[in-house]
């Protein structure tokens, strides 16, 4: 749902990538005067790019709660497909109204109505707070009658579609809560982290996990893909580990597993940490992440 109320699409990164070089090759491919060092050309490999920017889902979209519950549904249907008859449930309209409500006490979505505009046809979403009887066209100000019976849309905060959308910062989420489940006795942690050498401007790296389990100094790298971990990262990494001396460096994604480029490279990172003490780790979420999950 945060997928398609922040605008994105099922196919990863990766996908995105892949289809849009394809694209590009057949384009330039076509293109009998070619680009390199030609004012004209690049300005015609300009305007490709930016078509296909433009055919990118719209960065915010509002869906209203019948959607919702045809998603439920399906995540509902998807959990009993793979259960026996006697431990399938049956979906409950009532507890997808009291996720939504909790959703919306905590300020990550939005509730409010869209109206067109008689005057020049634009229709727009407003906030629940500013759905008066007269509403006013955001775009030509004209002022009309909100609509009888309008029915309610919601909407990612945008500070929540950033983070999520442009800043993948729910694997980072799921990973902290996870560890904070698993914590025996003690866990602190800090927001996502620059860090800086003393005196200096300009950061040597950034931590996306920084915490204190157990009594245990955690750093980590978390990533949507285990496909963006690059030979880099784990260069990085073992920098930071070296200056910071933790006690665990983990590493994690939204994945099942992490592959084998990132197994070999974890392995290696932590045949290098070793003799300092440090354990280097892959940490998977756990499986039920992965699997639908019922509205009872």
């Amino acid at each position: 749902m945060f997928d398609l109320l922040s605008g994105r699409r099922r196919e990863s990164d990766e996908e995105t990538l892949q289809r849009i070089e394809s694209r590009l090759k057949k384009r330039i491919g076509s293109n009998p005067e070619g680009f390199h060092g030609s004012k004209r050309g690049e300005r015609w490999l300009s305007q490709q790019v930016f078509k296909m920017a433009r055919e990118l889902p719209d960065r915010s979209r509002d869906l209203s709660f019948a959607v919702f519950e045809k998603h439920a549904g399906r995540e509902t249907d998807a959990y009993n497909a793979n259960q026996s008859p006697q431990s399938r449930f049956e979906f409950a309209s009532e507890e997808l109204k009291e996720a939504i409500a909790d959703l919306s006490d905590r300020g990550v979505l939005l509730m409010g109505l869209t109206a067109r505009c008689p005057g020049c046809g634009y229709r727009a979403w407003h906030h629940i707070d500013d759905a008066k009887q007269e509403l006013v066209c955001l775009g030509c100000k004209t002022k009309f009658t909100m609509p009888p019976e309008p029915r309610w849309y919601y909407r990612l905060n945008s500070l929540v579609r950033a983070a999520y959308a442009d800043h993948g910062l729910l694997p980072v989420v799921l990973v902290l809560g996870q560890i904070l489940l698993e914590a025996r006795s003690s866990f602190l942690f800090a927001p996502c982290l620059d860090l800086y050498e003393k005196g200096s401007g300009k950061p040597v790296g950034d931590l996306d996990v920084a915490a204190i389990v157990d009594g245990q100094f955690v750093i980590g790298e978390v990533k949507q893909s285990k496909d963006l971990f690059d030979e880099k990262t784990f260069a990085k990494m073992g920098d930071i580990a070296r200056r910071l001396l933790p006690d665990v460096v983990l590493f994690a994604s939204m994945d099942r597993d992490p592959g084998e480029f990132t197994k070999r490279r974890v392995q290696r990172l932590s045949e290098e940490l070793g003799s300092l003490g440090i354990e280097v780790k892959w940490y998977a979420l756990h499986d039920h992440k992965f699997e639908p999950s019922p509205f009872r």
